[in-house]
């Protein structure tokens, strides 16, 4: 015996089973991962395939500065313009480059350890006279050690690398001056040329 429905009740049924469905667990955990796939998509794509295309111009702060080659020592640096150069030979092997104005001074003096040969000893020495706050730095791609000393009543920054077995000793002061800043910047240009 066959039966059959009228198309009402087939109608009736299938309206009922879609209604299920689309209450059940299945259907919300299916909806629910095509929504976050579609942002996940949409959001991926903006902000990272957009950027492929975009070209990123970094700006030389020290492009308009004014650039020094030692004429005793193997280095040059950058300054800024506000900024004078002395370099001051006081005997045959020794000599120091100020980089100052009025309120700020930088002072270079290579071989400026006496008889230290390594960073580790030098700390040890500058410790015991009050050197704190000690950094690791990098000049010219040599490995430096940046601290805060007091002396003489004057607070400093001193930064020391040692480069073919010869130290640099390189100060600037004093340590509260708004020309601080320029300390870093100046450093990044400074590159040895041997």
């Amino acid at each position: 015996m066959t039966l059959h429905f009228p198309s009402e009740i087939l109608s009736l049924m299938a309206k009922k089973s879609r209604q299920t469905f689309l209450r059940s667990p299945l259907f919300i955990a299916i909806a629910a991962f095509i929504i976050l796939f579609v942002g996940f998509w949409g959001f991926y794509s903006k902000n990272y395939n957009s950027n492929t295309n975009q070209t990123v111009t970094v700006s030389d702060e020290t492009a308009d500065w004014k650039t020094y080659t030692s004429s005793f020592d193997s280095f040059t640096l950058k300054y800024p313009s506000f900024l004078s150069i002395l370099e001051d030979k006081y005997n045959e092997k020794a000599f120091r480059v100020f980089i100052q104005n009025d309120e700020f001074q930088i002072t270079i003096h290579p071989d400026g350890l006496s008889g230290e040969s390594t960073l580790e000893a030098y700390r040890s020495n500058v410790e015991t006279i009050g050197a704190n706050q000690f950094t690791s730095y990098k000049i010219s791609g040599e490995k430096a050690l940046k601290y805060h000393l007091t002396a003489k009543g004057e607070d400093a920054i001193e930064i020391i690398t040692i480069h073919n077995g010869k130290a640099y000793l390189i100060t600037a002061s004093p340590a509260s001056s708004q020309h601080l800043s320029y300390l870093d910047q100046i450093l990044s240009t400074f590159k040895f040329t041997d």
